[in-house]
């Protein structure tokens, strides 16, 4: 989150990465998180966001997942 100047371009929009941080690190199971622009042959690039569980969460990863989208 201290790189508000890092952006990648999908499919001609400039999204920033720190952006994307702040929002997955705003669920309280999250203890650390990146944003990175990987290849995507359509869009160019596309968000991929990496976290680190917070010591004890013991949750389904797909609940996990889900839970973020609501």
């Amino acid at each position: 989150m201290s790189r508000p100047d890092d952006v990648i371009n999908v499919a001609g929009h400039r999204l920033s990465t720190g952006a994307r941080e702040e929002i997955l690190a705003s669920h309280p199971d999250v203890a650390e998180c990146a944003v990175i622009g990987v290849a995507d042959e359509l869009k160019g690039q596309r968000p991929l966001g990496l976290v680190c569980l917070s010591c004890g969460v013991d949750q389904d990863h797909a609940a996990l997942a889900g839970s973020a989208s609501s």
